[in-house]
Protein backbone atom coordinates (compact mmCIF):
# COMPACT_ATOMS: atom_id res chain seq x y z
CA UNK A 1 0.00 0.00 0.00
CA UNK A 2 1.38 3.38 -0.77
CA UNK A 3 2.22 6.10 1.77
CA UNK A 4 0.56 9.09 1.89
CA UNK A 5 3.04 11.98 3.22
CA UNK A 6 0.63 14.60 4.51
CA UNK A 7 3.30 17.30 3.84
CA UNK A 8 2.28 16.83 -0.04
CA UNK A 9 -1.53 16.88 0.88
CA UNK A 10 -2.49 20.26 -1.28
CA UNK A 11 -3.96 23.40 0.77
CA UNK A 12 -6.89 23.37 -0.76
CA UNK A 13 -8.13 20.09 0.24
CA UNK A 14 -6.97 20.77 4.12
CA UNK A 15 -9.97 23.09 4.28
CA UNK A 16 -12.23 22.80 7.12
CA UNK A 17 -9.82 20.86 8.96
CA UNK A 18 -8.60 20.98 12.48
CA UNK A 19 -5.45 20.34 14.43
CA UNK A 20 -6.52 17.42 17.15
CA UNK A 21 -6.25 18.17 20.36
CA UNK A 22 -7.82 16.15 24.23
CA UNK A 23 -10.13 18.92 24.44
CA UNK A 24 -11.41 17.47 20.90
CA UNK A 25 -13.57 14.67 22.73
CA UNK A 26 -15.16 17.38 25.37
CA UNK A 27 -16.08 19.00 22.56
CA UNK A 28 -17.96 16.22 20.58
CA UNK A 29 -18.68 13.59 23.44
CA UNK A 30 -21.76 13.41 25.08
CA UNK A 31 -23.54 16.26 26.70
CA UNK A 32 -21.45 18.69 24.45
CA UNK A 33 -24.80 20.36 22.82
CA UNK A 34 -25.98 21.31 26.60
CA UNK A 35 -23.16 22.50 27.75
CA UNK A 36 -22.77 24.89 24.66
CA UNK A 37 -26.32 26.10 25.37
CA UNK A 38 -25.46 26.41 29.17
CA UNK A 39 -21.98 29.33 28.23
CA UNK A 40 -24.59 30.77 25.63
CA UNK A 41 -27.25 31.24 27.82
CA UNK A 42 -25.33 32.48 31.23
CA UNK A 43 -26.02 34.40 34.22
CA UNK A 44 -26.57 37.59 32.06
CA UNK A 45 -28.60 35.72 28.88
CA UNK A 46 -31.27 34.08 32.18
CA UNK A 47 -33.63 36.12 33.44
CA UNK A 48 -34.17 33.83 36.13
CA UNK A 49 -30.85 34.59 37.15
CA UNK A 50 -30.56 38.44 36.77
CA UNK A 51 -33.62 38.60 39.28
CA UNK A 52 -31.45 36.41 41.63
CA UNK A 53 -28.78 38.80 42.02
CA UNK A 54 -30.99 41.59 41.72
CA UNK A 55 -33.14 40.27 44.83
CA UNK A 56 -29.36 39.28 46.46
CA UNK A 57 -28.61 42.86 45.90
CA UNK A 58 -31.47 44.32 47.64
CA UNK A 59 -31.25 42.47 50.78
CA UNK A 60 -27.77 43.63 51.15
CA UNK A 61 -28.41 47.05 50.87
CA UNK A 62 -31.82 45.98 53.43
CA UNK A 63 -29.39 44.50 55.45
CA UNK A 64 -26.93 47.49 55.67
CA UNK A 65 -29.73 49.61 56.58
CA UNK A 66 -31.25 47.91 59.22
CA UNK A 67 -27.59 47.36 60.87
CA UNK A 68 -26.93 51.41 60.55
CA UNK A 69 -30.49 51.96 62.39
CA UNK A 70 -29.89 49.42 64.95
CA UNK A 71 -25.90 50.44 65.89
CA UNK A 72 -27.83 54.77 65.72
CA UNK A 73 -30.64 52.86 68.26
CA UNK A 74 -27.57 51.69 70.31
CA UNK A 75 -25.35 54.23 69.97
CA UNK A 76 -28.26 56.90 71.64
CA UNK A 77 -29.16 54.04 74.43
CA UNK A 78 -25.72 54.33 75.41
CA UNK A 79 -25.52 57.83 75.30
CA UNK A 80 -28.35 58.28 77.47
CA UNK A 81 -26.72 55.46 79.78
CA UNK A 82 -23.87 57.34 80.29
CA UNK A 83 -25.73 60.34 81.16
CA UNK A 84 -27.56 58.47 83.54
CA UNK A 85 -24.39 57.17 85.43
CA UNK A 86 -23.19 60.98 85.38
CA UNK A 87 -26.20 62.40 86.44
CA UNK A 88 -25.88 59.54 89.22
CA UNK A 89 -22.35 60.30 90.23
CA UNK A 90 -23.29 64.24 90.14
CA UNK A 91 -26.03 62.96 93.21
CA UNK A 92 -23.92 60.79 94.79
CA UNK A 93 -21.11 63.22 95.02
CA UNK A 94 -23.40 65.49 96.67
CA UNK A 95 -25.15 63.24 98.93
CA UNK A 96 -21.96 62.61 100.20
CA UNK A 97 -20.86 66.17 100.43
CA UNK A 98 -23.76 66.46 102.37
CA UNK A 99 -23.12 63.87 104.80
CA UNK A 100 -19.70 64.93 105.73
CA UNK A 101 -21.19 68.77 106.23
CA UNK A 102 -24.27 66.93 108.30
CA UNK A 103 -20.83 65.25 110.35
CA UNK A 104 -19.06 68.05 110.65
CA UNK A 105 -21.89 70.10 112.44
CA UNK A 106 -22.67 67.28 114.79
CA UNK A 107 -18.86 67.32 115.70
CA UNK A 108 -18.91 71.27 116.47
CA UNK A 109 -22.18 70.94 118.57
CA UNK A 110 -20.49 68.05 120.60
CA UNK A 111 -16.87 70.22 120.76
CA UNK A 112 -18.97 73.60 122.08
CA UNK A 113 -21.02 71.31 124.66
CA UNK A 114 -17.91 69.41 125.73
CA UNK A 115 -16.13 73.03 126.20
CA UNK A 116 -18.93 74.91 127.82
CA UNK A 117 -18.74 71.73 130.36
CA UNK A 118 -14.65 71.71 130.71
CA UNK A 119 -13.86 75.30 129.95
CA UNK A 120 -16.35 77.66 131.15
CA UNK A 121 -13.77 80.25 131.12
CA UNK A 122 -13.87 80.38 126.96
CA UNK A 123 -16.66 82.85 127.42
CA UNK A 124 -14.53 85.37 128.75
CA UNK A 125 -13.12 85.96 125.33
CA UNK A 126 -16.44 86.88 123.79
CA UNK A 127 -17.30 89.07 126.56
CA UNK A 128 -13.74 90.97 125.93
CA UNK A 129 -14.44 90.83 122.29
CA UNK A 130 -18.15 92.52 122.97
CA UNK A 131 -16.76 95.42 125.81
CA UNK A 132 -14.34 96.41 123.37
CA UNK A 133 -16.45 96.90 119.91
CA UNK A 134 -19.15 98.59 122.03
CA UNK A 135 -19.87 102.40 120.69
CA UNK A 136 -18.49 104.72 123.14
CA UNK A 137 -21.71 106.02 125.02
CA UNK A 138 -22.31 107.99 128.71
CA UNK A 139 -23.89 105.65 130.87
CA UNK A 140 -22.94 101.95 132.20
CA UNK A 141 -23.44 99.22 129.89
CA UNK A 142 -25.46 96.15 131.27
CA UNK A 143 -23.72 92.75 130.77
CA UNK A 144 -26.28 89.82 130.39
CA UNK A 145 -25.12 86.81 130.99
CA UNK A 146 -26.66 82.73 132.12
CA UNK A 147 -26.77 82.62 135.97
CA UNK A 148 -24.13 79.83 135.88
CA UNK A 149 -21.45 82.42 133.70
CA UNK A 150 -22.01 85.38 135.90
CA UNK A 151 -19.37 84.22 138.77
CA UNK A 152 -16.73 83.75 135.89
CA UNK A 153 -17.21 86.62 134.30
CA UNK A 154 -17.47 88.89 137.66
CA UNK A 155 -13.85 87.56 138.81
CA UNK A 156 -12.10 87.40 135.70
CA UNK A 157 -13.12 90.97 134.57
CA UNK A 158 -13.40 92.91 137.44
CA UNK A 159 -9.97 95.05 137.46
CA UNK A 160 -10.49 95.58 133.75
CA UNK A 161 -11.29 99.09 133.61
CA UNK A 162 -10.77 99.83 130.00
CA UNK A 163 -13.57 97.88 129.02
CA UNK A 164 -15.43 100.75 130.16
CA UNK A 165 -18.57 100.92 132.63
CA UNK A 166 -20.29 97.69 133.05
CA UNK A 167 -22.94 95.91 135.58
CA UNK A 168 -23.88 92.25 135.50
CA UNK A 169 -27.35 91.38 135.01
CA UNK A 170 -28.62 87.87 135.17
CA UNK A 171 -30.52 86.67 132.40
CA UNK A 172 -31.91 82.79 132.00
CA UNK A 173 -32.51 83.12 128.66
CA UNK A 174 -29.02 84.45 127.26
CA UNK A 175 -27.66 80.70 127.11
CA UNK A 176 -24.34 79.19 128.58
CA UNK A 177 -21.23 80.41 127.00
CA UNK A 178 -22.68 83.88 125.31
CA UNK A 179 -23.84 87.53 126.50
CA UNK A 180 -25.82 90.23 125.17
CA UNK A 181 -24.37 94.10 125.86
CA UNK A 182 -27.30 96.56 126.04
CA UNK A 183 -26.68 100.40 125.83
CA UNK A 184 -28.76 103.99 125.46
CA UNK A 185 -26.99 103.59 121.87
CA UNK A 186 -27.88 99.96 120.64
CA UNK A 187 -27.51 96.18 121.69
CA UNK A 188 -24.32 93.90 120.74
CA UNK A 189 -25.53 89.65 120.50
CA UNK A 190 -22.75 87.93 121.26
CA UNK A 191 -24.67 84.80 122.06
CA UNK A 192 -23.69 81.11 121.28
CA UNK A 193 -27.25 81.00 119.52
CA UNK A 194 -26.06 84.18 117.28
CA UNK A 195 -22.48 83.39 117.12
CA UNK A 196 -23.63 79.74 115.82
CA UNK A 197 -26.28 80.58 112.81
CA UNK A 198 -23.76 83.57 111.92
CA UNK A 199 -20.93 80.61 111.22
CA UNK A 200 -23.19 78.76 109.50
CA UNK A 201 -24.20 80.99 107.38
CA UNK A 202 -21.17 81.32 105.54
CA UNK A 203 -21.94 77.47 104.93
CA UNK A 204 -24.84 78.64 103.15
CA UNK A 205 -26.90 76.17 106.37
CA UNK A 206 -29.36 77.01 109.01
CA UNK A 207 -28.88 73.73 111.53
CA UNK A 208 -29.81 74.82 114.69
CA UNK A 209 -27.12 74.90 117.63
CA UNK A 210 -29.77 72.33 119.47
CA UNK A 211 -31.79 69.93 116.93
CA UNK A 212 -35.77 70.56 117.21
CA UNK A 213 -35.13 73.85 118.50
Amino acid sequence: MEKVDSLSIPKEELVGVRRWSPNSLAERGPGAERRAANQAGGPRGDPAQAELALAREEAIRQGFASGRELALEQAARLRSIATGLQDAAALAEQDLAEAVLRLGIDLARNVIRSELQSHPEALLACVRDALSGAPEVFGTFELLLHPEDVEIVRTALEGETHLGNWRIIPDPGVGRGGCRLTSRSGDIDATLATRWRQALAQLGREDPLEPGS
